[in-house]
């Protein structure tokens, strides 16, 4: 198996060998071969009467035991997926909610407070005190049963986009009551019309985008939107104090980063040059437990996102302290009650319990190998806006609108979420990013394969110059310089965590609605080329759903039914516009979402190459 053409990574993998440490890639050896039925969607344990499995090709059983054909198999077990990621959006979301609701809760984005409250409708006269609780009551009812879809739907898309899914009936009421409605379609002896099924899974991955939407949103009104800055992706120094934090919890981060600056004295008596908190396997979740194994991290905190269970198996060898957060739960490891109002606390006890490790750190530690990379990260939609408005103050989306018209950019990209371990680690990506990025189209990326490029030296303006077509790289170096970054923006624009994709609808609604059409002919598409999370399912449903074109790397479980197949490939066009490209060859899906890009542009009657 190809693991990784970065000889960093491929030195980790061989230390954690020499030491007799299990990785994900090992155990993954000891799976092979893994359930072709449950690759396939066709195996069902919704019942105790099962589990049952169905042969897709006809020699063996052509039903479960309840009578459910392989159609409703392969239907329910996506759809079950897709519930499962918009509930871990939902619990993010709501732990956002609790945040704003807490007394006290400093407001530092002031200007997004009042656009969010204003697109809301909102009453402005108490304040921005009582105007930020008027928005946490707002967007604590997204999540009941109500009679009118979400706010946070019904406010954020065009118009058109907005009457298709009604008409599909698509718009969910509440987020929660959409899941909970999804979970109880897909049950045995409920829904068995598998139509009926993926129409409920769609309805939920709608219900998905709204919480991240709102997340984002409170997020930046009390953190403040993120701004472009140069990060160092160096390895951990031995002279720093490393915290490292795993999943994209703000409110935790945040609170870690005060506490050592409220530390740093005490760090320096100890000898430390400072402190580092940044993400676990620098940024891909993929990567945590070689990253645990360079020994060097002195305090871990895990969330409820994407942390590995053998995390507490690797910290005892590594004598590292890991904390759990919130809804993470690890056995064998310090588990934390996060509660909103005492984060500061949480991040102190954490930050002092790193000092202690830092004074007797083992002689196990060893530098992770590895150049260090420079990454130009953190774009937010506003920023892109303000740096847009450099070029055109009365108008800052016409210079990228004017550029997508006279064809310097042919389309947009979004290239997201998480590595995969069936895949050669960020080589589908890094191929993705090159060869579109060569054809004039503009990328955004967020979650961990902004990670992925971020280690390969692509989030910057030396990959423009290097990659980027003639079109793209003076559209890329006119806003860069423009915005004062001395130099082209990088190869990619980087916009958060997998959260945070919903900036770039943000920026697809804009667009379309300056064009006056509706997202299902705008020359955008999204790719998720190694995809591992449920979460990941549920935004390509969503963005399917918005009308756009997604393309998986890694294809879900619906193979076992050709149905479902040509479904959610080409018969769900005529109710949404969106739909899906199954392709594990990174070469030709650059080929056909460049495709997408073209016929969309020939439907604006704009020119393609």
């Amino acid at each position: 198996m190809k693991i990784s053409s970065d000889p960093g990574i491929r030195a980790l993998l061989e230390r954690a060998r020499n030491l007799g440490i299990e990785t994900v890639w090992d155990r993954c050896q000891t799976q092979l071969p893994q359930c072709g039925f449950g690759e396939l969607g066709v195996c069902c344990h919704n019942c105790s009467q099962g589990p049952c499995r169905i042969d897709p090709f006809g020699n063996g059983p052509r039903s479960g035991v309840c009578g459910a054909g392989r159609d409703t198999l392969a239907s329910s077990t996506f759809v079950r997926a897709v519930t499962a990621g918009t509930a871990a959006l939902s619990v993010y979301a709501k732990g956002m909610v609790r945040l704003v609701s807490a007394p006290g809760r400093e407001i530092k984005n002031m200007e997004k407070l009042e656009a969010v409250a204003g697109r809301l409708g909102l009453n402005p006269v108490p304040g921005p005190v009582g105007l930020l609780q008027q928005l946490a009551d707002t967007a604590r009812a997204e999540f009941s049963f109500r009679d009118e879809p979400p706010a946070w739907i019904l406010t954020t898309l065009t118009k058109g986009r907005i009457d298709s899914l009604g008409k599909a009936g698509a718009l969910p009421q509440g987020i929660d009551s959409s899941i909970a409605e999804s979970v109880q379609r897909s049950a045995m002896g409920a829904t068995s019309d598998p139509l009926d099924l993926l129409l409920s899974g769609v309805k939920c991955a709608v219900a998905g985008f709204a919480a991240s939407r709102l997340a984002s949103d409170l997020a930046d009104i009390v953190f403040g939107a993120p701004q472009p800055a140069v990060t160092s992706l160096a390895p951990n120094s031995e002279s720093q104090v490393n915290i490292a934090v795993q999943g994209f919890d703000r409110a935790l981060t945040q609170s870690l980063e005060i506490a050592a600056g409220e530390l740093a004295d005490e760090a320096k008596v100890l000898g430390a040059t400072g402190f580092n908190v940044m993400a676990l396997g620098w940024g891909q979740s993929i990567l945590q437990e070689l990253s645990l194994l360079t020994g060097l991290w002195d305090a871990v905190a895990v969330t409820g996102q994407c942390s590995y269970p053998s995390l507490s198996d690797t910290a005892g060898w590594t004598g590292t302290k890991i904390f759990a957060a919130g809804l993470a739960g690890m056995p064998g490891v310090f588990q934390l009650d996060q509660e909103e109002n005492g984060a500061g606390e949480t991040g102190r006890k954490i930050v002092r319990e790193a000092l202690g490790a830092f004074k007797v750190r083992q002689e196990k530690a060893a530098p992770a190998p590895g150049e260090a990379r420079m990454a130009l990260m953190g774009f937010s939609y506003s920023s892109i806006l303000s740096a847009l408005a450099e070029l055109n103050p009365a108008d800052p989306l016409q210079f990228l609108l004017e550029s997508i018209v006279k064809g310097r950019i042919q389309g947009i990209a979004l290239i997201g979420g998480c590595p995969n371990v069936k895949m050669p680690l960020a080589e589908s990506f890094l191929v993705l990013a090159r060869e579109l990025a060569r054809r004039d189209i503009l990328l955004l990326t967020a979650g961990c394969g902004a990670g992925s490029f971020a280690r390969h030296g692509m989030l910057t303006s030396g990959a423009t110059h290097e990659y980027a077509g003639p079109g793209l790289k003076s559209f890329l170096t006119a806003v860069g310089e423009a915005s004062g970054a001395g130099g082209p923006w990088p190869l990619l624009l980087h916009l958060g965590g997998c959260p945070d994709i919903c900036r770039a609808i943000d920026l697809a609604v804009d667009l379309a609605n300056k064009l006056g059409v509706d997202l299902s002919r705008l020359p955008f598409v999204f790719s998720l080329p190694e995809y591992s999370n449920e979460r990941a399912l549920t935004f390509a449903l969503s963005a399917l759903a918005l009308g756009l074109p997604v393309h998986l790397g890694i294809t879900p479980p619906v193979m076992g039914s050709n149905l479902m197949v040509n479904i959610l490939t080409g018969g769900v066009k005529d109710l949404f516009g969106g739909y899906f490209i199954l392709e594990s060859d990174p070469y030709q899906a650059v080929n056909k979402l460049s495709d997408a890009i073209s016929q969309r542009r020939k439907g604006l009657s704009l020119g393609v190459r």
